[in-house]
């Protein structure tokens, strides 16, 4: 079973963007998998941070998780990139993980 996420070279082109739809059987940009016992897998968009659905969603998962889980997303959480879509990761993926990691 292969579970992907968005990366960031998959969208610097809308070609590139529809073999990655065509690809992976159109998946979202944010998702979660059930990984049975094992508990929950979170997959992000880090293209998207600053998505307040995807935001909402993420926050809205984690409530409601009740089992281990694991968030994943393309680009590391302390990105020293300075690209404009990865300047968010530190200030908004981690604070919502970080809260919901000491519950």
């Amino acid at each position: 079973r292969v579970i992907a996420a968005w990366g960031n070279h998959d969208i610097e082109t809308a070609a590139r963007e529809s073999i990655v739809q065509k690809a992976l059987d159109p998946i979202a940009r944010w998702y979660s998998v059930l990984l049975g016992d094992a508990g929950r897998l979170i997959v992000l968009d880090s293209n998207q941070v600053g998505n307040p659905d995807q935001t909402a969603w993420l926050e809205s998962e984690l409530a409601s998780a009740g089992q281990p889980t694991i968030a994943r997303m393309p680009t590391a959480t302390a990105a020293t990139s300075t690209k404009p879509n990865t300047d968010g990761l530190p200030n908004v993926f981690m604070p919502i993980l970080l809260l919901f990691a000491s519950q």
